[in-house]
């Protein structure tokens, strides 16, 4: 997908704008009014650089995903007689990050779920970003600066609910010298996980085992120790005189 929006340059009079037209690939796709100043492509051909005309219109670019050619034309005509094309801008999309692997590693934190991941090698120089999704919406974003290995963890959970968690690997846009510009692409999902938060277990009743004239003896049974909560035993003793 990429999102494009232009303006003319001062010198052309704007009142005898008829219309624009888009160029997909050497070929005229859409026709547009003179009033509009934006427009989505989709369903664009990977792996090729793409153009827009600068001369007469200066463009403004959001490149997302792929690559292609693409022109911008200006016309005074509505049959797009002596339309004005200008000069190439080049944008360039790299090639898409490999999906990450994710694991779930042990929170220290009650009501919470803790995951990590690594750069693949071939990955580490391009790779900006990562998108975290829980149950399909954004949780939050981790810039790499130049790390390699990651971990992110989800705080406030809810106990017995199973949550669905992946994430993505992003490239982003630069310019890369002149008019030559890379888009922003961003890899499939990764692995999914479907993890529950960890949880403290419920407290125990002590009773009296046995009394005797050195003290009390007290037992309790020991709660169950999953392998995402680490239990710990505190003891308060209480003396009552009578």
């Amino acid at each position: 997908m990429a999102n494009l929006s232009w303006k003319l340059d001062d010198s052309v009079d704007q009142t005898l704008v008829k219309g624009y037209r888009i160029i997909l690939n050497s070929k005229p796709t859409e026709i547009l009014l003179p009033t509009q100043n934006e427009y989505e492509l989709r369903h664009l051909k990977p792996g090729k650089y793409s153009f827009i005309n600068k001369k007469f219109l200066k463009i403004i670019f959001f490149f997302v995903g792929t690559t292609n050619e693409i022109q911008v034309s200006v016309t005074s005509h509505p049959d797009f007689v002596d339309e004005k094309i200008s000069e190439p801008i080049r944008i360039v999309c790299p090639k898409r990050p490999q999906p990450p692997i994710i694991e779930s590693i042990q929170s220290d934190k009650p009501f919470s779920i803790a995951i990590k991941w690594q750069i693949d090698t071939d990955d580490q120089d391009e790779i900006s970003s990562f998108k975290i999704f829980l149950d399909d919406k954004l949780h939050g974003e981790i810039e790499t600066n130049g790390r390699r290995s990651f971990k992110y963890e989800f705080n406030k959970l809810k106990a017995e609910q199973t949550y669905s968690i992946y994430i993505k690997a992003l490239i982003e846009q630069k310019k890369l010298d002149g008019y030559v510009y890379q888009c922003d692409i961003g890899s499939n999902a990764s692995n999914e996980l479907s993890l529950k938060c960890a949880v403290p277990p419920k407290g125990t009743i002590p009773r009296i085992e046995r009394m005797h004239p050195n003290g009390v003896e007290i037992v309790w049974e020991s709660p169950i120790e999953s392998s995402d909560v680490k239990l710990t035993v505190c003891c308060w003793l209480f003396f009552f005189f009578f």
